[in-house]
């Protein structure tokens, strides 16, 4: 029983990262039992069908019962053929990429419903990036306490500066990239990371995916180099999937050229 007037920590949320990319459902996250990650499991084998379901869930037995599990076959009935890469958790549904054109304020308004007053956020591709100095200055003034999701979003906000068909890091970003992991290493629970590498659709989609992996490795190479453990670390390209802006314009396949990154506790 804690001390008389000492805090207590919440528990942690269950969390369900949901990716579709041509037809396939990526799922991976944490959950509060074996029970939980197989209605989870169910839910999409019966919106996808079972060949076109990749992925898994870790157990926290501290993680907090989701309040949408009863409604996961609706939701994920809703975003299925809209390229949605989102994040289900305490809080409700954050979008971190949606087919751009999408009627947004309908798509809201199916989904409220199933979320028992939980906020949908839609991603802004209009967000303003981070250069690699204000992203230090971002990660160095993180309080104690912090979490991972708190360097994931100052990572997600980094746009690194690959040349063309190339996947080298600048040094300003590698820079950056080593005090994330420093922190992520530091963090009590321990943590998974993932990485995910995109592209704009000029080009070839085969060389573009190929070019996203490798972007998505380099990312990967600097956290292990900076004493994250390889095994922790889950790298992968997903080309020209999930834009978040139109690449009919330089400005949209510029947001679209990403690395996107996720911190789950272990």
């Amino acid at each position: 029983m804690p001390a008389p007037g000492s805090a207590v920590a919440p528990a942690p949320s269950t969390r369900l990262s949901l990716r579709e990319i041509a037809g396939t459902i990526f799922y991976l996250g944490t959950v509060p039992d074996a029970s939980t990650a197989e209605s989870i499991r169910a839910a999409l084998v019966g919106v996808f069908g079972p060949d076109a379901v990749k992925g898994s869930v870790a157990v926290d037995p501290q993680a907090a019962a989701p309040s949408w599990l009863a409604r996961l076959g609706d939701l994920i009935a809703l975003l299925k053929g809209h390229g949605a890469n989102a994040v289900l958790d305490g809080n409700g549904l954050t979008f971190k990429a949606i087919a751009p054109g999408l009627d947004r304020a309908a798509l809201e308004a199916a989904i409220g419903p199933l979320l028992k007053g939980g906020k949908i956020v839609f991603p802004d591709a209009g967000t303003p990036r981070l250069s690699a100095a204000d992203a230090q200055s971002a990660l160095d003034g993180l309080k104690g306490g912090y979490a991972g999701t708190d360097v994931a979003r100052t990572l997600n906000l980094v746009a690194i500066g690959f040349d063309t068909g190339s996947a080298d890091i600048p040094a300003a970003e590698r820079t950056v990239l080593v005090r994330a992991a420093t922190l992520i290493k530091a963090l009590p629970s321990g943590a998974r990371v993932v990485i995910e590498g995109y592209t704009d659709n000029v080009g070839e989609p085969d060389s573009n995916l190929a070019l996203s992996q490798r972007r998505a490795d380099a990312v990967k190479v600097i956290l292990v180099e900076a004493g994250l453990a390889v095994a922790d670390i889950e790298a992968i390209g997903y080309g020209e999937a999930n834009p978040v802006a139109d690449n009919a314009t330089p400005e949209g396949r510029a947001q679209n050229r990403r690395i996107s990154y996720e911190v789950f506790p272990r």
